[in-house]
């Protein structure tokens, strides 16, 4: 299959940080927020031309700020992987920060944060004696309540979420979707706002500790895409990819031989046509123009191969660019020509 989904420009950036970049929210074309570990987050609001990089002041404690959202022009709400668990809000761009969630639990463990518009939201976490923690806001991220575990089926043994990019669980209005790994791969989806669960099988690499979906996304309410693998065996393209056109009832397994190697990300292309989906891989950044069943590297403007390894990316809402974050503070912006 042919390129016909061209890179316009791609343009790495020097941001002046060591902290490795798990969560990356992009509010327009111009307007950019990550954060990491160490307690670092940062911003542009010119598209990349000047970056703000500041410290999430918490004490002493060092936090690994995988959680991350934007509900509105003016919001910013991040958290932690790891114990103890905090979300952190602020309202004024970062000068100043609230906790407005804390849990003190050596099975505490928080893995994605995403609103569906500025007063709701959702937070996935790992399973608690069997219990997958579901944090409900309907305030715009002030308050969080614990979803009732009778609401959710029980965990596996050894099934968990992975928080590798901030896009183990996706929200579409009502509707919410989760994915899971490790000994179980399984997506998990909501009708009703992330009050009750229902959960299916997903053909995506389970077994061991690092397998399983380590990211999910939806284009609308019945396209859908599971991607991960083994992150031990990054070069394997053994069930890494699945898809759905049921909502999620149901998944397809992709062909290994038009599959990817392990995805650390996979995203729809927004105000597209629901079938141009990217994946970052480690290393690589993969492309599919038909809803994922095949796939192929992208290239630069200039026709190679782009190699470099990202944790995560998120398109603009108009889909002309998209922002890609990982290791050592490394950051890019993608441009694509417009059809």
């Amino acid at each position: 299959m042919a390129q016909d989904f061209s890179v316009e420009s791609y343009r790495v950036f020097d941001t002046g940080t060591e902290t490795s970049i798990r969560a990356l929210e992009v509010l327009n074309d111009s307007v950019v927020w990550f954060s990491g570990t160490g307690n670092i987050f940062g911003f542009t609001n010119d598209g990349g031309n000047s970056w703000v990089v500041d410290t999430l002041r918490a004490d002493s404690m060092n936090l690994d700020l995988r959680l991350l959202a934007l509900p509105d022009e003016h919001t910013v709400i991040t958290g932690n992987a790891g114990t103890p668990a905090y979300i952190f809000k602020s309202d004024d761009y970062g000068v100043t920060w609230k906790t407005v969630y804390e849990r003190d639990d050596p099975e505490i463990f928080l893995d994605c944060l995403r609103f569906s518009d500025s007063r709701n939201g959702i937070v996935l976490g790992d399973p608690v004696l069997d219990c997958f923690q579901i944090l409900l806001t309907y305030d715009g991220g002030d308050t969080w309540k614990e979803a009732a575990c009778a609401t959710v089926p029980p965990a596996l043994g050894g099934e968990a979420c992975f928080a590798s990019s901030n896009s183990s669980c996706v929200v579409k209005g009502k509707l919410i979707w989760f994915g899971t790994g490790s000994l179980h791969s399984r997506v998990f989806a909501s009708a009703d706002g992330g009050l009750r669960w229902k959960a299916v099988d997903a053909p995506v690499m389970e077994g061991q500790e690092l397998t399983g979906i380590f990211s999910i996304d939806f284009y609308d309410a019945l396209h859908g895409v599971a991607a991960g693998g083994n992150y031990d065996d990054k070069t394997s393209s053994t069930l890494t990819v699945a898809v759905t056109e049921d909502g999620g009832k149901t998944w397809e397994m992709i062909d290994e031989e038009n599959a990817l190697p392990f995805v650390s990300c996979v995203q729809y292309q927004p105000a597209g046509n629901g079938k141009t989906i990217l994946a970052a891989c480690l290393p690589g950044i993969y492309f599919s123009v038909d809803g994922g069943q095949h796939w192929n590297r992208l290239k630069n403007e200039s026709g190679k191969n782009i190699n470099e390894s990202f944790f995560t990316f998120r398109f603009s809402p108009s889909g002309h660019t998209a922002w890609f974050a990982g290791a050592s503070g490394k950051l890019a912006c993608m441009r694509f020509t417009q059809n």
